[in-house]
This record gives C-alpha cells, sequence and structure tokens, in this order.
C-alpha cells in the first residue's frame, strides 16, 4: 500500500509539474510553415535540395492553420523550403491564411516567378514577397548552383514593376566571404529602386541539410577570413541603417554579426530560448522549434496546441537551452526574439 501512495504522489507531482509548465509557456510568436524540401538550385549554402521530397495535402495545412488562428499569438506565417514555389496549390495556402487574418510572408529564389505566378500570389493576398540575391551577376548563379538564375531575378522584378503588385517585395542576402564587396552597392539598388521596400541581410551558417558540427567554418568556403574587410562592411551597414537606408537588421544585429564571425561557436556562452518562441511544422506535418533536436509529434497525430504544451516539448525546450550550436535560427531568421539572451549588452548600448 505504501508503495502505491508513493507512486500516487510522484504521479501528481509529475502532473502538477506539468500544469505548470502548460501556464507558463506562452503560444509561440512564430510560425515557420517548411511546405517543401524540394529546389531546382543547388546552392552551395543549402542542400534541402537532397532531401526526401514529400509534400502535406493542402487541408491538412488548413487544419493546422485553423488550430494556429485560433490559439497562437503569431500574426505572421512564413512559408520556407527548398523552393516554396514548387508546391502547387502554395497560392491556396497562402490565400487561406490571408483570409484568416495572418500576414504572409514567403521567401523565393525567384526562378519560377513568371507573370502568372506574380498575378497568383497578387490574387491570395500574398503580404510580403522576400527575394533571395547574392550580387547583381553570375556570381549569384555560382553560389546557387545554376547558370542564368540572376538573370531570373532581375526578369521577375521587372515583371513586378510592370504591375505593381499589391504586396511589399525586399531582398534578402547572405554574407559571405565571395560577396562581401557586393552587399553595400545591394543597399544602394534598394534606395534607388521604388519597387523594393527593404534588405535583410544574414551571416553564413553551417549549410542546411549537413550536420551541425563545432568548428565547421573552418572547412567552409564560404567563411570570410578577412576580418578586417568584414568588420570595414558590417560597420558601414549599420551606419546606413542609422543613416535612414532601408536595411531590417539593426545596428545591433551587424555588431553580433562581428562577433559571431569571430567565434561562431559563441552559442556556448549563452542560452537559446527558440523553444519558447517559434513553432515550425515540416512538409510531413512534423512539429518542432528546433529540427535538429527532434520532433513534439505530428500534426496529423494530435493538435498543435497539446503538442506544445506536451511532454515531449518541454523535454525539447531543455535540449534547446543547452545547445551550443550556432545554427540559422538564433543567429538569422529569428535573431531579433532571441537577441535578449544572445546580446543583451548590444540591445542596451544600441549599437
Amino acid at each position: 500500500m505504501n508503495g502505491l501512495r508513493a507512486d500516487f504522489a510522484r504521479l501528481r507531482e509529475r502532473l502538477h509539474r506539468f500544469g505548470e509548465e502548460r501556464e507558463a509557456v506562452p503560444p509561440p510568436c512564430c510560425i515557420d510553415l517548411k511546405v517543401t524540401t524540394a529546389c531546382m538550385l543547388r546552392c552551395a549554402m543549402c542542400r534541402s535540395w537532397a532531401m526526401p521530397r514529400r509534400q502535406l495535402p493542402l487541408d491538412t495545412w488548413r487544419r493546422a492553420v485553423d488550430e494556429l488562428a485560433s490559439w497562437s499569438g503569431a500574426a505572421k506565417i512564413v512559408f520556407s523550403g527548398g523552393e516554396p514555389l514548387m508546391v502547387d496549390d502554395l497560392p491556396d495556402l497562402i490565400r487561406h491564411c490571408s483570409a484568416l487574418g495572418f500576414s504572409t510572408v514567403l521567401p523565393s529564389n525567384g526562378w519560377l516567378l513568371d507573370a502568372a505566378m506574380i498575378d497568383r500570389l497578387a490574387e491570395a493576398g500574398l503580404s510580403t514577397l522576400l527575394l533571395s540575391l547574392e550580387a547583381r551577376d553570375p556570381l549569384h548563379d555560382r553560389l546557387r548552383g545554376r547558370e542564368g538564375v540572376w538573370q531570373r531575378v532581375e526578369a521577375a522584378l521587372q515583371r513586378l514593376r510592370e504591375v505593381s503588385p499589391p504586396y511589399t517585395v525586399n531582398l534578402q542576402t547572405i554574407i559571405l566571404a565571395q560577396n562581401l564587396e557586393h552587399v553595400c552597392g545591394l543597399v544602394q539598388w534598394v534606395l534607388e529602386d521604388p519597387l523594393l521596400s527593404s534588405i535583410n541581410f544574414q551571416a553564413v551558417a553551417p549549410t542546411f541539410g549537413e550536420p551541425e558540427e563545432r568548428g565547421w567554418h573552418q572547412r567552409s568556403e564560404l567563411w570570410p577570413r578577412d576580418l578586417g574587410q568584414l568588420d570595414e562592411i558590417l560597420q558601414r551597414l549599420a551606419a546606413l541603417r542609422r543613416e535612414g537606408a532601408p536595411i531590417v537588421n539593426e545596428p545591433y544585429h551587424f555588431a553580433f554579426y562581428q562577433r559571431y564571425f569571430r567565434d561562431p561557436d559563441q552559442f556556448t556562452a549563452h542560452r537559446c530560448d527558440l523553444g519558447r518562441i517559434l513553432l515550425m511544422v515540416d512538409d510531413q506535418g512534423e512539429v518542432s522549434s528546433c529540427f535538429r533536436l527532434g520532433s513534439i509529434g505530428n500534426v496529423r497525430e494530435a493538435p498543435l496546441r497539446d503538442l506544445w504544451h506536451g511532454p515531449r516539448a518541454s523535454e525539447l525546450r531543455r535540449a534547446i537551452r543547452s545547445c551550443a550550436v550556432s545554427c540559422n535560427l538564433p543567429v538569422n531568421c529569428n535573431f531579433e526574439e532571441n537577441a535578449r539572451l544572445a546580446c543583451p549588452d548590444l540591445l542596451q548600448g544600441g549599437a
């Protein structure tokens, strides 16, 4: 009998702790729907194209978005890939999200942005189109692994200028060894082109789709070695931002990049908190805040709210808090949400 009482007491304590965590963890504020791994490019910084190709039915995505609308605190949904436009019914999913009041963001390499697709995205109510471009010359093709990519982006931009779509058009550029001399010129282009609203910069990170290991940068051809030149460019970008240039990154993000490029393993020194912020769903329905550390369940098997507050999510959050890998999420995509942990001194100082 005493053994049963002890077992019951332990169970009650576990349930109590679970209830406390459920109350303490807010709904996610960042939503990323990874709709495909498929891509027609072979980018040096990404191996998504080498992953198995899968696709969730549109109805499954719609049900997941309906759940998010009724529960999450997010106002924005990002559709990521691969190349998201390789999903034929993506405009239908964007339309569904827009109807529910979500702001929708579509990163794209621009390859499939013909006149018909530009119109479909407008009709779907897309909020922001985010075009990837590392340079306005064949360097972009070499980095993206296919000839003619930068010309396809330029052609897509010309078509967009002709129709003046209702959605915002922004650029996204990865800072890496090969394009350091191009990044400030891209800012000037955005300043001069009325179609383009802003440019967002990211730092080169572990190649997507490959194991993330400490010291990866030492083997990477993409990693900048000339820190003097890099500092000069990052400081110039921060200055342009302060002067009013349409750069998304805050000046302290560029100051953080200066630290990051000196020590990309610096996440040993502070925590990542994305387990409380970010909810991702992949093209198989798996749910996580960090797929490198595992899934917390599948949207086809349980409600998103239950998964987010479930025991597997609690375990994942503990693993994320002790993770020492400087992956793309806290360094780039979700830097702002995690910055209070990554660089509180830069936030306080304004950098």
